[in-house]
């Protein structure tokens, strides 16, 4: 009390904008284990969509409510951030599989190589969680946290409930709260598009940037207040507002591309489209909207199709009876129905209209065809557009047939929903050569004339074990379509690139098709001109003074009128031309006695030959003979990432049986406890008794594998060789590429630390066996010789193969193979102003003389090199790194 007042000089209100989550789809993420279903694997977690990560390990691990902690390890591509909070949603399973305790570490060292790797801090430990009282409920918690991490492991200890089964969350947030933007590194991942509108409907703006950066929508170059999240939904659109434009900024730094809410005008085209509301998981069942616009061919009033793997149309059954309608909202007589072997949700969200009506699918297993059947269909030439997304992690092949009056097949590899959220887009497929697939979400077939009224599409799934088949997500029927013209036709694919070191690497597609546009995208985002990167949007994508950071999975979109197509994906990385570099193994097998085979990498582990070895000629040098009771036993070996590749020379003899060559595993290649990295060996398919080469990665949820088309050839030298680069897992024999298959994931850390050359391995706890030793059930053991084996943790170019192939032919090692950098082709620019030369380059080193005969010495800086104009004479050139 001073019977006076009170007074202030001054009041400061202090804070930032909303905390922000640093993840990003595609950001660094390594699981505790890969004991996940295949689609159900730990990159869900940070999507952004509500599709879920599940890990047995917390459930039934080893045993029935056999518990260990589940989790993930995050690396945010955003550099090092200062969490402070969270958020986790629910999946859509059992209550009892949600968090109930979480322990989050931060981590500042240079890399993680694996969940249980590393030096780690708490940051916090989240106890007695909340229930979560609905399925993708989001709950979010704050703590006080002031140290930047550069990586963060997130570690459920405790679920809801014992259940029996895991662990299982939606999405994780980590929000750090970003007080400035370094609008260097801030950029649009995914920018806003015209939306198009019913009359007083409101357009929905969605946009994705490459970090926790704050953002302000616009409407006509005014702030919308309280815009500040990744979408922004407009009023009702009228004529009145439907000129407003807008767009949106990261703070202080870049403008999207305006956009606007265009009001739609139905064609007089008709068309009934159907979206299956899926089920079972990510997100579904999911609803379209009756004012919802979307599709290839435009249409509102989509009907939302029920049955949990069959149904019909119109379906009084239902509550509220479902009748068909067209595009116009019209009554029709047309009928369908459809069966198929269940349904399941893709993963694409649904949050816009493209979204909910992909989101929802049904899928035919392999060996079970799906089919729908539109009935009453009145005479014309029709057109069918058949909508598919796959599940995540699945990469899947297959047919796409509508049977009229006449039969068309189109031959495809789905695009899952990993794939598709980095860059959503139709992409169409054309081919019909089941050798060369196109990678579609969609196939039109067009001048479709019903037979007796009926027009049948039916699918097929040919790539076996994965969790589900190839989907349709949705349909159209169009009536008395204008047919749409021809798409472009990629007739050669990119191929992996390497490059030095400060040089430079190039990717080329070759396409045909009229009035063709182009846009690369790395690691699934599209990809601007700037920096060192160079043609995004030609043929040809160019990176000068290349570095890790360009290090990545690469493809194209090619567009035209008639569609838009993507090719296959491939790796771009910094070379050291190096043959031995990450080269973890090399077993010559150059032994004349004993029961050792020395390695000759560095720090490499010997393998033990058990049983009766014998030595003698190889393909190079000596080799190890085995007996179909000898093989080789190597304790330990570094462990691949995302890469690896091995390459060896074996001169066999036909058992058949399938037969193991050099393998990671134990038993079965598998997923889960008992997880391995790879196997390369020989398998006898049952159905025409004939043996192939066959190769296999263990990456995330999923088993990869390519087998060769021909028959491996016995009684005589062969080279074998597979490389997984990060993109494509591919095979060779005798330096030609024989397959290849994609994956996206990394390499799974493996649960049992050896190699087996010659024998497929296990243990049998029944019996009391510890020690792994050839499969009771399944020894696959290898007769003939092995020579010259080498192991890399990086994946090798098809030109490396060719090259040992080649060495070894002249009976030379693997290491006398020299590789040598391309010829690099710079531009140099120089340029006068206000007293002083500005030098530009884009490839090489930049050096200076006083004269054109020398001396050169190199130059301090990099490109752009501005120096004061001078009196003598100075000439510039460039060098290769």
């Amino acid at each position: 009390p001073n019977t006076c007042c009170m007074q202030i000089a001054e009041v400061e209100l202090l804070g930032t904008g909303a905390p922000q989550d640093v993840t990003q789809p595609g950001d660094t993420i390594l699981a505790s284990s890969a004991n996940s279903p295949g689609s159900e694997g730990v990159a869900n977690a940070i999507d952004n969509q509500p599709t879920k990560y599940l890990n047995f390990d917390s459930g039934r691990d080893g045993a029935v409510n056999g518990f260990s902690p589940s989790g993930f390890v995050v690396t945010p591509s955003v550099g090092a951030t200062t969490v402070i909070g969270l958020t986790m949603q629910s999946a859509n399973d059992a209550p009892e599989r949600d968090p109930r305790i979480v322990l989050l570490e931060g981590s500042n060292d240079d890399v993680i190589e694996s969940f249980n790797s590393g030096t780690w801090e708490e940051i916090v430990t989240l106890e007695d969680i909340p229930d979560f009282t609905a399925r993708f409920q989001v709950q979010e918690f704050y703590f006080p946290n002031k140290t930047s991490y550069k990586h963060y492991r997130w570690t459920v200890l405790a679920t809801a409930a014992p259940n029996t089964c895991c662990m299982q969350i939606a999405e994780v947030e980590l929000l750090a709260a970003t007080t400035a933007v370094d609008c260097d590194r801030a950029r649009f991942l995914v920018q806003p598009v015209d939306t198009l509108v019913l009359p007083d409907a409101s357009a929905t703006f969605f946009t994705t940037v490459n970090g926790p950066w704050p953002l302000q929508w616009h409407v006509n170059g005014e702030p919308i207040p309280g815009a500040t999240s990744a979408s922004y939904t407009t009023p009702p659109v009228t004529a009145a507002n439907a000129d407003n434009v807008y767009t949106v900024q990261i703070r202080g730094c870049e403008v999207s591309l305006p956009v606007q809410a265009v009001l739609f005008t139905p064609s007089a085209t008709r068309s009934i489209g159907i979206s299956f509301r899926g089920g079972g998981a990510n997100g579904s069942p999911t609803l379209m909207n009756e004012t919802d616009v979307a599709g290839l061919h435009p249409q509102a009033y989509w009907i939302n199709a029920t049955g949990t793997g069959g149904g019909f149309l119109p379906d009084d059954f239902s509550e509220p009876p479902i009748p068909v309608v067209d595009s116009s909202n019209a009554p029709s007589n047309i009928t369908v129905e459809w069966a198929s072997s269940g349904t399941w949700g893709s993963g694409t969200g649904d949050a816009s209209s493209t979204q909910r009506m992909l989101n929802g699918l049904n899928h035919a297993n392999p060996g079970t065809e799906g089919s729908i059947t539109f009935a009453n269909v009145p005479a014309g030439n029709h057109a069918v557009i058949a909508y598919f997304v796959g599940i995540p992690l699945q990469f899947q092949d297959a047919d796409y047939t509508v049977t009229g009056q006449a039969s068309e097949t189109y031959n495809v590899r789905v695009i899952n929903a990993d794939e598709y959220n980095a860059a959503p887009g139709f992409y169409r497929g054309i081919s019909k050569d089941p050798n060369n697939r196109s990678l579609a979400t969609y196939v039109r077939f067009d001048n479709v004339q019903p037979a007796n009224g009926v027009v049948t599409l039916t699918w097929n799934t040919l790539t076996t074990g994965f969790d589900r088949g190839a989907p349709v997500n949705a349909v159209q029927l169009i009536l008395n379509a204008t047919p749409a013209g021809a798409p472009p036709v990629i007739t050669a694919q990119p191929q992996p690139s390497i490059g030095p070191a400060g040089g430079t690497a190039s990717v080329s597609v070759t396409a045909t098709g009229e009035n063709l546009t182009y846009q690369w995208r790395k690691n699934g985002r599209n990809l601007p001109d700037g920096g060192n990167v160079s043609g995004a949007t030609s043929a040809t994508l160019s990176l000068s003074s290349l570095s890790e950071d360009d290090n990545g999975i690469y493809n194209v979109a090619i567009f035209n009128p008639g569609g838009s197509v993507v090719s296959r994906s491939v790796s771009v990385r910094v070379s050291a031309y190096d043959i031995a570099a990450d080269l973890v193994g090399y077993w010559k097998f150059d032994e004349s006695a004993g029961a050792t085979a020395a390695n000759a990498a560095t720090g490499g582990q010997a393998g033990e030959v058990i049983g009766s070895p014998s030595w003698g000629a190889g393909r190079v040098a000596n080799s190890l003979s085995l007996d179909g009771g000898t093989y080789v036993f190597v304790p330990s070996y570094p462990r691949a990432g995302r890469e690896i590749s091995v390459s060896g020379w074996v001169n066999l003899s036909e058992t058949g049986t399938d037969v193991a060559i050099v393998r990671n595993a134990q038993g079965a290649l598998g997923v889960g406890l008992g997880a391995g990295q790879f196997e390369l060996g020989l398998v006898v398919n049952q159905n025409d008794g004939i043996t192939r080469l066959t190769g296999a990665i263990g990456a995330g949820p999923n088993i990869v594998r390519v087998t060769a088309a021909d028959a491996f050839t016995f009684g005589s030298w062969q080279h074998i060789a597979m490389s997984a680069d990060g993109a494509q897992l591919r095979l060779f024999v005798n330096g030609t590429q024989v397959g290849s298959a994609d994956y996206i994931t990394a390499i799974n850390a493996p649960a049992i630390p050896y190699l087996s050359m010659g024998a497929r391995l296990n243990i049998d706890p029944l019996a009391g066996i510890e020690d792994p030793e050839p499969d009771f059930s399944f020894p696959n053991l290898m007769v003939g010789r092995l020579d010259d084996l080498g192991l890399w943790t990086r994946g090798l170019t098809a030109d490396e193969v060719q090259k040992v192939f080649a060495a070894g032919q002249q009976g030379q090692p693997l290491t006398s193979v020299v590789l040598e950098p391309p010829a690099q082709s710079s531009t140099l620019t120089i340029g006068a102003a206000a007293g002083n030369i500005t030098v530009t380059w884009d490839a090489g080193r930049l050096q200076t003389a006083p004269s054109a005969a020398g001396p050169w010495t190199d130059a301090v800086g990099t490109s752009p090199l501005t120096e004061p104009a001078g009196d003598a004479a100075k000439f510039y050139r460039t060098v290769s790194p």
